[in-house]
Parts: C-alpha cells; sequence; structure tokens
C-alpha cells in the first residue's frame, strides 16, 4: 500500500492569505495528502491556532522566524522542515522563498505583488523600496517548478512583470449559511492596509451622492501610517469572522472600486452571503464576475453611485442580483480549488522523476 503524498505548506497568519492557506489545507487533508504547514511571522491568534488544530490530520510547524529576514536563510530553515518531514512536495505562498535550495519540487503561488500592483496603478520604474523586493521574488518565481495565480488576469500581469507563466487556481471557500433577516438599505466595502489599490476615495465620493450610508470595514492606515482622508464614509474599523459575516448579512450591497485586485477574496465572501456587487470594470472582476455584478469604471464615483441608487431603490433587482452572485460564487468552492491545485503539483512531480 503506496503512503500518503506528504507536502508541505508554508504561510504566514496574515488575513485572507490565512484563510486560503486553511480552506486549502483542509482540502488537502480530507482529500488523503500528509500536509504540514510551516507558520512564518507573528504567532497565530488564539482563535486562528483553534482553526488551524481543528482540521484533521495537519502538522503545524510554528517557525518563529520574521519573513522579512533574509530569503535565502529562511528558506533555508524551510528546506531542513520539508527534509525532515520527508515531503514529496512544496507550496509556498511566499514566492521569494522558491530561490533556496531544495531537494524536491516547489509550487510558488502568487496571491499578490507589489510591484505588479505598482505597474498596474501607476507604471514606469519602480520606487526604490520595491525594487528589492520585486528582485527576490523574480528569482522565486524563476526558480520554482510551477507557479500559481489567483485569476487569468494576474496570470497575465505575471508574465508580463516578470515573463513567467503561471497556471490559475482559483480561491475558494466553502459555502455558508445565510441569515434570513432583512437587510439594512446600505452599503458594505472593505479595505485592507488603507491600500491605494483599494481606491476608497472613489467610493467616498459616491456616497456623498448616494443618499445611503456606505460603511467601510478594515485597517485603514496605510503601512506608512497615513490614512486616506474620507468625509462621508462610516468607518465599522477591523471586525474579526464572526463580525465581518454578520456585516455581509445585513447589508443590501457590497462595492468595491479597488483599481488592481488579482482575485478579491472579500468579494468572493459577499457573494456567497448572497450580496448584491458593484465593482470596479477590473479584469479580475470582470473575469470571474461578468454577468452577476454592475461595474462602473474605475473611479467613476458617479457611475457607482448609480449602480447603487439603482440597487437599493429595486429591492427585488438586488435580491435577484444577489441570488446570481451567490450561484457564481459556488463555483469557487474548496474542492475545485484543491483539485486543480492537486493538479498542477501532481504534474511537477511526474516531471521530477522523469527528470
Amino acid at each position: 500500500m503506496n503512503a500518503a503524498p506528504r507536502m508541505l505548506l508554508s504561510a504566514e497568519p496574515i488575513g485572507g492569505l490565512w484563510c486560503i492557506t486553511l480552506e486549502l489545507a483542509a482540502g488537502l487533508c480530507a482529500a488523503g495528502i500528509d500536509v504540514t504547514l510551516a507558520l512564518l511571522g507573528t504567532s497565530p491568534r488564539p482563535a486562528q491556532m483553534e482553526a488551524a488544530q481543528a482540521i484533521p490530520g495537519l502538522a503545524l510547524v510554528p517557525m518563529h522566524l520574521d519573513p522579512g529576514r533574509d530569503k535565502f536563510e529562511l528558506g533555508d530553515a524551510l528546506a531542513t522542515v520539508a527534509r525532515r518531514r520527508h515531503v514529496d512536495v512544496v507550496h509556498l505562498h511566499n514566492p521569494a522563498l522558491a530561490a533556496s535550495r531544495w531537494h524536491v519540487p516547489v509550487v510558488a503561488a502568487m496571491h499578490g505583488c507589489p510591484a505588479v500592483s505598482w505597474h498596474a496603478l501607476h507604471g514606469g520604474d519602480l520606487p526604490a523600496d520595491l525594487g528589492w523586493h520585486a528582485a527576490a521574488t523574480a528569482r522565486g518565481l524563476m526558480a520554482a517548478n510551477a507557479v500559481i495565480a489567483p485569476s487569468h488576469a494576474f496570470a497575465e500581469q505575471l508574465q508580463r512583470v516578470y515573463g513567467v507563466r503561471a497556471q490559475v487556481v482559483h480561491h475558494g471557500l466553502r459555502p455558508r449559511a445565510v441569515p434570513l433577516h432583512a437587510r439594512a438599505r446600505a452599503v458594505l466595502a472593505s479595505s485592507c492596509l488603507g491600500d491605494d489599490a483599494a481606491d476608497l476615495a472613489t467610493l467616498d465620493q459616491a456616497t456623498a451622492l448616494l443618499g445611503a450610508p456606505v460603511h467601510v470595514a478594515g485597517h485603514l492606515t496605510r503601512p506608512d501610517g497615513s490614512a486616506p482622508a474620507l468625509s462621508h464614509l462610516r468607518r465599522l474599523g477591523m471586525l474579526d469572522a464572526v463580525a465581518m459575516r454578520a456585516a455581509f448579512a445585513g447589508h443590501l450591497i457590497f462595492a468595491s472600486a479597488a483599481r488592481h485586485e488579482p482575485f478579491g477574496l472579500t468579494v468572493l465572501e459577499a457573494a456567497l452571503s448572497g450580496m448584491a456587487l458593484v465593482l470596479a470594470d477590473i479584469p479580475a472582476f470582470r473575469e470571474l464576475w461578468d454577468g452577476v455584478a454592475l461595474f462602473a469604471a474605475p473611479g467613476d464615483a458617479a457611475g457607482f453611485a448609480r449602480a447603487c441608487r439603482f440597487l437599493l431603490d429595486d429591492p427585488r433587482a438586488a435580491a435577484l442580483a444577489g441570488a446570481a452572485a451567490m450561484r457564481r460564487a459556488a463555483q469557487f468552492n474548496r474542492e475545485s480549488m484543491v483539485a486543480a491545485t492537486l493538479a498542477v503539483h501532481r504534474s511537477i512531480t511526474r516531471e521530477n522523476v522523469r527528470a
């Protein structure tokens, strides 16, 4: 009887990446894969650790290593774990680590990239503080046996910026129970670290035109300590998973004016909750939600206000849009994500055996 395939995953307990990592780990374990999850960076919060420990068969290895340290040093530490665990394949959520010395095939999963985002938003040369990150990422992507991207739109951007071909594995989440109570005549948005790519300024201007509340959840302070000037959006602050699900269930519309997104995990969560979607007309959103969302041009505050007002003023149209979004969201599930991931892993392990 053959032993179960062994796999090493690595991730930091941060935001949407942590959520996707646990979904992937749970699905892989359920598929009979022997999975080790190496925890990088800060220690998971108690609730995060409990969620990871609740996955049957998942082995957790806290590394207590800062992902900002020398990438080769960190990669070598992970490679040591891979050898000790006798893994068959390594799946890294920090692609720069793929440039280290590995004894087995390596998959580099790209969920986002500051350099790609910079090129999408600004174009031209990268600022100095992003140059080193792009160089480290490029080395890792070139060293990896396979690269994964969460959308075709982002895969095309990776090829333009780094010259690498990525295979597409859409993110996937489990369906969730949606409370059957009335939704407020209000719009919900979210932001991560006050990222300018989220373009909250456009939603702030749209709120002034809309005449209905628009709430924004998340951390609005940028890494440099500054914050966007918002006069009309109502701030909910950071919400834990339970509070965020309540917010999804309590609002009629989810809006994102993002000028760049590799996938948009929060949009998927909102759609799974039955919310109507009003989204910026950017490649990833159009790829994933065409036919079920209303779109406005990036930066078009009046367009966002019109789309939101149409749904707020027509509850039946909003309900139909929310149901359509939920049906589309069901296609982006854990099972399809795991199956696509395993297909990538099998392809590179077969190539490694032939070599």
